[in-house]
């Protein structure tokens, strides 16, 4: 046993150890951000008479709306074709994001109250 940390609590952690540790983590995050503007996803609806595409950063890049898609007299239907495209994007999006930022934190054993990894 350690005579020099007895009775002291758990043994102290190597601070620059720890901030290495962080800036890292912190250039592969950046990385991670920087791909996630490039990966693009698709969402649509409609048959495909509406397509949204968006990268993986949740960003809508493009919408395209087929004329048969646009009735004058039923603009409610268009809208509703819109943002279920929209949202299939952005949850495509949110997938891909995740998959690729789950390997940033694979292996940490931190524990910080309100965080989960």
């Amino acid at each position: 046993m350690d005579d020099d940390n007895q009775g002291k609590g758990p043994p102290a952690m190597d601070i620059g150890k720890l901030v290495d540790m962080a800036k890292g983590m912190a250039t592969k995050f950046n990385q991670v951000q920087e791909e996630l503007s490039s990966v693009m996803v698709e969402g649509s609806s409609g048959g495909g008479m509406v397509k949204v595409k968006a990268n993986a950063k949740g960003e809508i890049l493009d919408i395209v709306i087929e004329k048969d898609a646009v009735d004058p007299g039923d603009l409610s239907l268009l809208q509703d074709l819109v943002v279920a495209a929209v949202n299939q994007a952005l949850v495509a999006a949110r997938k891909e994001a995740q998959q690729r930022t789950m390997g940033l934190t694979a292996g940490l054993n931190i524990q910080i109250p309100g965080f989960t990894v």
